[in-house]
């Protein structure tokens, strides 16, 4: 797991504008239960990209 986390976080820092980006990164903390960090990149996926439902509906899960 913790390979992956640095994998995707490499893959965020490469590619600061890609919504992807950050959805991914954000698949693999809230499986690794980092909540605060997972609630943060899935809100800058959403910001790249409002129409990312998948990532808003998480955030609704996960927010409250």
């Amino acid at each position: 797991m913790e390979e992956a986390l640095r994998v995707f976080e490499l893959n965020v820092n490469l590619h600061l504008q890609s919504w992807n980006a950050y959805d991914s990164f954000s698949e693999v903390l809230l499986k690794n239960e980092q909540k605060p960090e997972t609630i943060k990149m899935y809100k800058k996926s959403v910001e790249l990209n409002p129409y990312n439902e998948g990532g808003k509906e998480i955030l609704k899960k996960i927010s409250n």
